[in-house]
């Protein structure tokens, strides 16, 4: 994705017309735009340090007034800054597979709460088991949980890890 439409999408209201929330991925955004028109105020104002002056031979050249240095090394400086969110932008996007990380946070959620209800399964197998002295359901409850475990646990830490890497390239901003 490019970062164009990375902040297109936190710019746009969404369906209902109502404004983004100002989350981490939004001030992402809002600085992007930020340095792309400092750069181009910055552009602006280098062409007015030009002044025209005469060759030897009679022609004009154009050359830059002594005063720019100062200009173009702010510039430099801005268009680094620049260069780095647009590399962190695009990093993101591709580790959300989109502008956002919402479908990551959800399927971390999703998973949790699987494994968490297989937790208060267990617990609830105990208590009846205690009432009943029948050991059987919580044998299954822990059997089931150990099979969410085995094929949701790995998911799971990749999404944790995924998020991590983005929330640190994120949280730069």
């Amino acid at each position: 994705m490019l970062p164009e439409q990375f902040v297109e999408f936190w710019t746009i209201k969404n369906s209902n017309g109502i404004e983004k929330p100002n989350g981490p991925e939004k001030r992402m955004s809002v600085e992007y735009g930020r340095l792309k028109q400092e750069l181009q105020d910055m552009r602006k104002e280098l062409l007015s340090y030009i002044k025209p002056q005469k060759t030897k031979s009679g022609g004009l050249i154009a050359i830059f007034d002594d005063e720019a240095i100062n200009l173009m090394t702010r510039y430099e400086s801005v268009e680094a800054a620049y260069e780095n969110l647009k590399s962190d932008i695009e990093t993101v996007t591709k580790i959300a597979n989109g502008p956002s990380l919402d479908l990551l946070r959800n399927e971390r959620h999703r998973l949790k709460t699987f494994l968490e209800n297989a937790d208060h399964a267990i617990e609830s197998a105990k208590r009846a088991a205690i009432k009943s002295h029948n050991d059987d359901k919580v044998f299954e409850a822990e059997a089931k949980k150990d099979k969410l475990s085995e094929t949701y646990s790995g998911r799971l830490s990749e999404i944790e890890a995924l998020l991590k890497k983005a929330n640190d390239i994120i949280n730069k901003y």
